[in-house]
């Protein structure tokens, strides 16, 4: 895999006891090439003031470019925004970061491929007008909105940091959609999955995990499940990947309990993903982590995994928390219901095309459905009702798997979409395993005793 990097980057904050440090990166680098993996580095650039403003306003790009310009070597302050100390060359490390990540986004287009921008300081946490949490560029967001705009296509960034992405989830629209995993209760306090929605060419997921831990294999199991049904709707033509290794148990600021080996089965995920929408292309881009040794195995076996082109292992969805698989169920309930809303036309066309219903109920069964998806999400989100909400969403689920079923026996072709419809067929015997796998999760929410999941969004592990 091609990396982005130079030790240009380990400039910001040199010298300075702070635990977004230098050796974060550099580790990083010294593991790769001990095990062979740097033969496709690339160097690193600045990035342009103009670059940067495809998030950043121009006022917040030069307070920080003043900011640092106003110090002395060896001076820090924080940013008035927030909590992000500087330096008096952090205004040119956090813009080298957002260039070796656009660095990375041009081999991973251009070459159909994955690629990994090492980089420092992280950037999910800044949001347009606001640097916070270490972040003063958001690189993931930067490189997101580069292609949706340029190219005009869609993007999904997946963000499996310890901490909520709030500053990715403030670009979500207009072609890029976001989905992650953060620790509840946790720093910045954002993600609650009752923002989840579909903005205009954009959705958004998030699903919050109890703060005290999750199983490696639950913690595993939630991306493939979240990411595989989100991604089979948005389509997304690149995937940008968040990845913060903060979640690996032992870490100094976060720590969910997951296990190193995680790192290879998102890798492997990610490959199953940008091979099956977006042509091979994949971006990750370092977000945290914060001991420098484990990062560097992370980053490593996330490479690996993505280069072996293995399949995920599988994941029992009981070693999913209760709480998070009725967030799951319905947060797809909720993507699938609103994408559909403004698109009866299209719908009862993609309806009329399983021969299955009577034609007088086509047209109410196409303006009714996706108002009945997005209130059954809704009910499991919030954790009202959640058995019949559960108990109905199998069966829905249940009819549209047995409707693909009959289809793929009868040799019709069916496409559908996110957000309008596509060419993409969704009659197919992958599409009846993978809907397979939600009717399941769906029975498993329902089956749950009465009362262990309701109301219950802060604290994950309702058991």
């Amino acid at each position: 895999m091609l990396v982005a990097y130079d030790d240009s980057l380990t400039a910001h904050l040199r010298g300075v006891p702070h635990p977004e440090q230098p050796d974060r990166v550099r580790v990083v680098a010294d593991e790769l090439r001990r095990r062979g993996m740097l033969g496709e580095r690339v160097d690193t650039r600045i990035a342009r003031p103009d670059e940067l403003a495809r998030i950043h306003p121009a006022k917040y790009i030069e307070l920080v470019r003043r900011t640092c310009d106003a110090l002395e070597q060896g001076d820090i302050t924080d940013l008035i925004t927030g909590d992000t100390t500087v330096d008096a060359g952090s205004y040119e490390g956090a813009a080298r970061a957002a260039g070796a990540t656009l660095v990375a986004l041009e081999a991973a287009v251009d070459g159909r491929r994955g690629a990994f921008a090492l980089v420092r300081p992280p950037g999910h946490h800044a949001e347009p007008a606001r640097g916070m949490g270490f972040c003063v560029f958001n690189n993931a967001a930067i490189a997101a909105r580069t292609y949706a705009q340029s190219e005009g296509k869609r993007v999904l960034i997946l963000d499996f940091d310890y901490h909520h992405g709030n500053g990715s989830q403030a670009v979500v629209g207009g072609g890029v959609s976001y989905a992650g995993t953060h620790a509840d209760p946790a720093y910045p306090g954002t993600g609650d999955p009752r923002d989840n929605r579909v903005a205009p060419g954009g959705a958004l997921v998030n699903v919050p995990l109890d703060a005290r831990g999750i199983l490696t294999e639950g913690f595993v199991g939630i991306h493939t499940r979240v990411l595989r049904a989100l991604a089979e709707r948005v389509r997304p033509q690149l995937i940008v990947v968040s990845a913060g290794y903060d979640v690996v148990a032992g870490d100094p600021i976060g720590d969910l309990g997951v296990d190193p080996s995680f790192a290879r089965q998102m890798g492997r995920l990610i490959r199953e993903i940008a091979d099956e929408y977006c042509d091979g292309r994949a971006l990750f881009v370092l977000e945290g982590g914060y001991d420098p040794a484990m990062v560097a195995t992370c980053v490593a076996d996330t490479i690996e995994g993505f280069e072996e082109r293995a399949e995920v292992e599988r994941t029992d969805v009981q070693a999913i928390p209760p709480a998070q698989r009725a967030l799951v169920l319905g947060a797809i309930f909720i993507v699938a219901g609103v994408s559909k809303i403004g698109h009866a036309i299209e719908f009862a066309t993609q309806i009329a095309a399983f021969r299955l219903v009577p034609q007088p109920l086509i047209a109410p069964i196409a303006i009714a459905l996706p108002f009945l998806e997005v209130l059954l999400g809704g009910y499991l989100v919030l954790g009202l009702f959640t058995r019949a909400a559960a108990w109905i969403a199998a069966v829905l689920l249940l009819a549209f798997d047995g409707a693909i079923a009959s289809a793929v026996v009868r040799g019709l072709s069916v496409s559908c979409g996110c957000f309008g419809p596509n060419d993409a067929t969704v009659t197919s015997w992958g599409e009846v395993a993978r809907d397979a796998i939600f009717v399941l999760l769906a029975v498993v929410v329902a089956l749950r005793p009465p009362g262990t999941l309701a109301l219950d969004r802060r604290i994950g592990n309702a058991s």
